[in-house]
């Protein structure tokens, strides 16, 4: 007899956002690496040519809204972080916003991540409309 697994019983929750600045030639190319208490990590490009430090600093300050949330809500963080504050945000923030969107895009693709609701950016346990 086969037992249904809960799906939402296994939540990942963000652990860290790190940011790497590599120097490629012309331009600096910045990464935004997200890592899950599971050991799953996913990376984006958040470069801006000539506002390498701004966008890493704008990473740092968007990922203290997602430690500790799930990482498969993607355009509910992505939302949050475009709309959340008063004022809105330039290149920079978008720049910002763009690299953690696709590092938690590449957290859905990690091995073993595929399912019900998986990679298309709606977490299995929300309701659907």
């Amino acid at each position: 007899m086969l037992v249904p697994v809960n799906v939402c019983a296994i939540i990942l929750r963000i652990n860290k956002v790190h940011t790497h600045l590599c120097f490629a030639g012309r331009c600096n190319l910045l990464f935004v690496e997200i890592e899950t208490d599971e050991g799953i990590s996913g990376v984006g490009e958040a470069s801006l040519e000539g506002k390498s430090a701004s966008v890493a600093s704008a990473v740092q300050e968007l990922s203290r809204g997602l430690i500790g949330e799930d990482p498969l809500r993607i355009e509910s963080h992505w939302q949050t972080m475009y709309r959340g504050g008063f004022w809105r945000g330039g290149v920079i923030q978008c720049s910002a916003i763009s690299g953690i969107d696709q590092a938690l895009w590449d957290i859905t693709r990690a091995p073993g991540r595929e399912g019900a609701g998986q990679g298309k950016g709606v977490h299995p346990c929300e309701r659907r409309g």
